[in-house]
């Protein structure tokens, strides 16, 4: 519609070409608005969205006869560094209903989620900067910890920039993303010694990080060290400042007690070598912990205090083994399935009734140890679906043509890497994709 519209305006002599943009602007700019609440639900129409419209129309109007809108008597778009699609996306968040939440849920905090709050909050207020890393056990509140944080600055139209190393866990924050697409991190950090970032200074997402207050990377401890100096390099040139982060406050949080990060043929000295802990920068991070387990205190379950606790010892190396390194979980632990049907009738029993109900699909994920695993699982469960498939397949090229010939395409379509989409996408009208 816009196209159509710039074309009207550009060759037609419109009379009052003002007068029809004010009548359907919400129609020539639906596309965004979907765009933007698929990242953030609450998003509405606004002269920030308009704005985006317009400039697009005026870029089409110029390709097609070199003028701008106010040549058609038309008020013109800002062009200005503050306006960009990331900087909507980050600013349009309903400040009356985030200070209710804040009101509501900062009481609840127990003593250890509201010392990380404060410490936070102080350091974005005191322009501080920093790397802080938040050592959290499942259970132990961190999600509703991270998401009152992003609140906290969001009330205030701050940016507030959240990621996560996987797309499951970051569905569960508020503004979540994964920190390849956000970051534009390089696919292979293994291979290359002084990563960086796809980011520059002048772009769309690098002035928004240059004003973004606070960013929470969630389960940083599945990513490669080098992620994160990838980060802290991109940082300190984007906001031209030599400090860790660039200034920022960066809030890590994880648990090195579950998944680490997998290196592909890889030895275990070689997975230890790519942890978090073996960076230079981590004698600059500083450390809080959450150990109340917030699911058994509210719900005051024994059982779940066990297991809770079983984690613990099987992730902390306190679990007595065999001759052969094996432990045995008590079976009072476990739900025993004995085929791949019977564990997705399981977690997903009504789904065809629900697979469109955000909150119950958070409540529930298979895990599985490996990338083919997972296609597996997610064709057998998509098969419950009534539809046709529709296949995607990427477009994957090497950007440095010295590099061509190193890179063929197969092996670029073959990667398989947290966080980024498979190069062959099978998919079905009304099924939910992360």
């Amino acid at each position: 519609m816009r196209e159509l519209f710039a074309v009207l305006v550009a060759t037609c002599g419109l009379s009052n070409p003002q007068q029809l943009w004010d009548k359907y602007k919400n129609d020539m700019t639906d596309d965004i608005l979907h765009r933007l609440q698929e990242q953030n639900p609450n998003v509405t129409y606004s002269d920030l969205i308009y704005n985006e419209g317009l400039t697009k129309i005026e870029d089409q109007v110029k390709t097609i006869s070199g003028k701008d809108l106010s040549d058609y008597g038309m008020i013109r778009p800002q062009r200005t560094e503050e306006i960009s699609s990331d900087l909507i996306r980050e600013l349009d968040y309903d400040t009356a209903s985030l200070q209710q939440q804040l009101t509501e849920s900062v009481p609840r905090l127990n003593p250890e989620q509201r010392l990380v709050f404060d410490n936070v909050v102080k350091k974005i207020e005191d322009g501080e900067g920093g790397l802080l890393f938040l050592d959290a056990p499942g259970g132990t509140g961190k999600t509703f910890l991270l998401n009152l944080l992003l609140t906290q600055i969001r009330k205030d139209k701050g940016i507030a920039v959240t990621v996560a190393s996987s797309g499951i866990a970051a569905t569960l924050l508020n503004g979540g993303r994964t920190a390849h697409s956000v970051l534009k991190l390089p696919l292979n950090l293994a291979h290359e010694e002084m990563p960086v970032c796809n980011i520059s200074k002048n772009s769309e997402r690098g002035r928004m990080l240059q004003q973004c207050k606070l960013l929470v990377w969630d389960e940083c401890t599945m990513s490669h060290k080098r992620a994160i100096e990838a980060l802290d390099r991109t940082l300190k040139d984007i906001k031209s400042n030599p400090n860790i982060m660039g200034g920022m406050v960066v809030l890590l949080a994880g648990d090195f007690r579950q998944t680490l990060p997998v290196i592909t043929k890889g030895t275990p000295a070689d997975e230890i070598n790519a942890c978090l802990k073996a960076s230079t920068l981590w004698v600059q991070v500083k450390t809080f912990s959450l150990s109340t387990n917030m699911r058994v205190q509210l719900h005051n379950d024994v059982q779940s205090g066990q297991y809770a606790a079983a984690l613990l010892k099987i992730g902390e190396d306190r679990m007595a083994k065999d001759g052969n390194g094996m432990i045995t979980l008590d079976r009072e632990f476990c739900n025993v399935v004995h085929n791949p049907d019977d564990l997705n009738n399981f977690v997903y029993s009504e789904l065809l009734t629900n697979m469109r109900n955000r909150e119950w699909l958070c409540e529930r994920a298979i895990l599985a140890p490996t990338n083919e695993m997972v296609g597996q699982i997610n064709e057998q469960i998509m098969s419950r679906v009534e539809g046709d498939i529709v296949e995607f397949l990427s477009v994957d090229t090497v950007m440095d043509t010295e590099q061509v010939t190193s890179y063929p395409v197969e092996f670029l379509n073959s990667l398989e890497l947290s966080g980024v989409p498979s190069h062959k996408l099978r998919l079905k009208v009304g099924v939910p994709v992360l």
